[in-house]
């Protein structure tokens, strides 16, 4: 009887699936009209509540309740999809909707009951893997268009549980280097909230060296542990950097011209204290380059402001706000072009053009977007560097020729000075100076 009433939701569903249709135009049809819903919601209301009724039942298997389950889920997305005149990307959300919900129900009924576990389970979970393993690809790849669509299309067929916290940090990072800061952001406070306290790549690696330890394994335990140093440098390297950026933004807060607070003690004493209080505000706001609410403070305080000292004040603090906003937009703007133009050098691996054009923007104060940039290029560079300065060291260990060997040392550690003179801050200053010092050792040998 159950099996009965999950068929005939079945078939009620494929006669659904035809009612949803996108209404056609002729070329001659110029009017426009308004398109009613493709269903009445009254009528996906009684069938969620059937739903709802047979799953509160009890009686129903695992397998029975998971169909009825997604059947509800499905009249759900039915319904916040069905309204009127439905814009193209509706109805192929309501097609992807009823396309999965009839697959589940086709491979349960149609093709036997263990198909569920041994068929639609499994394609699912490779359909899945296959799209998380082209994302990981397309981010290596540096295609950040990629994979903000496939991870945008992995959200839409799978739910927002798919974007699991190690695809949805390179979405962050994607959204980040795309320029969408207001996605990236809440999307990282999100995975913020859900990794909490889990354990990561130092944890993992601490204990890969203990268990190798254990077996006796110094060898492998060494290596790993050069892996552990070098992945809390690159922790403490963006620190550093993120340290550095927000000591620039409290340095260089927009603000008001002090002259205009010392105007205070030329008004009214009995509103002096509000004066302060009211420009105090309003200069809060603008350190967070908040100028609607600067402005809107003082706007409102006019209105209530005595002719003379009072008012001449307030009208200087707005041409003030107006001021700092037309600095922070026109610096916005040149800043968005050279962010770009730096984007598509580091993409070509042209580091050292990357981090030319950059410096005048981390120089002239804080940019959070600019100095990870420039951090990233000079990374890049240094590791770029580093590997040719590697490859010359073993080519000068295998050299027989002594006077061939020297120049092959020399000319390694030559790339490495100039590393060093060039990004002295560089958290792999310390590395870089052992690899000068094992030159050294080998130069002093010969």
């Amino acid at each position: 009887m159950n099996s009965l009433r999950i068929v005939n939701v079945f078939i009620l569903l494929i006669i659904l699936a035809g009612c949803v249709t996108i209404p056609k135009r002729t070329e001659k049809e110029t009017v426009e009209y308004y398109a009613l819903p493709a269903l009445s919601n009254d009528m996906l209301d009684q069938k969620m509540e059937a739903l709802n009724k047979i799953l509160y039942e009890n009686n129903l298997s695992e397998k029975q309740k998971k169909t009825a389950t997604s059947l509800l889920q499905t009249y759900e997305k039915i319904k916040g999809l069905n309204k009127g005149n439905a814009a193209r990307e509706d109805y192929i959300k309501t097609i992807q909707t009823l396309f999965n919900s009839m697959g589940i129900i086709e491979q349960q009924y149609l093709f036997g009951e263990g198909a569920i576990d041994g068929g639609i389970e499994k394609e699912i979970i490779n359909e899945y893997s296959s799209l998380k393993k082209q994302i990981f690809e397309d981010y290596l790849a540096d295609n950040l268009h990629h994979v903000i669509s496939k991870c945008k299309e992995l959200e839409s067929m799978y739910g927002k549980g798919a974007l699991t916290p190690d695809i949805g940090i390179i979405l962050v990072d994607s959204l980040s280097r795309s320029a969408m800061t207001k996605e990236a952001l809440s999307i990282a406070k999100d995975i913020y909230n859900e990794m909490g306290s889990r354990p990561d790549m130092v944890n993992l690696l601490s204990i890969i060296i203990d268990l190798e330890i254990k077996m006796r394994n110094t060898r492998e335990a060494a290596f790993f542990f050069e892996k552990l140093v070098d992945l809390i440098d690159e922790k403490n390297n963006n620190y550093k950097g993120t340290e550095k950026i927000i000591a620039k933004t409290m340095e260089n807060k927009s603000t008001l011209d002090t002259s205009i607070e010392k105007k205070i003690s030329d008004i009214n004493p009995e509103k002096a204290d509000l004066a302060e209080q009211k420009i105090n505000n309003v200069k809060k706001l603008l350190s967070q380059n908040d100028f609607t609410g600067a402005r809107l403070i003082l706007l409102r305080w006019r209105l209530s402001a005595e002719e003379g000292p009072e008012l001449g004040m307030i009208e200087e603090a707005l041409k003030g706000v107006d001021a700092a906003e037309e600095k922070y937009n026109n610096s916005n703007s040149k800043d968005h072009t050279t962010l770009e133009d730096a984007k598509r050098k580091i993409e070509d691996e042209k580091y050292e053009e990357a981090i030319k054009i950059l410096k005048p923007l981390t120089s002239e104060g804080p940019n959070f977007e600019a100095e990870k940039l420039k951090n990233l290029a000079i990374d890049k560079h240094i590791n770029n560097e580093r590997l040719k300065a590697a490859k010359l060291f073993m080519a000068a260990s295998e050299e027989k020729n002594g006077q061939k060997k020297k120049e092959l040392l020399l000319s390694s550690k030559t790339i490495l000075d100039n590393l060093i003179s060039c990004y002295p801050e560089t958290p792999m200053l310390e590395k870089l100076n052992s690899y000068i010092k094992k030159i050294n050792d080998e130069l002093d040998q010969m």
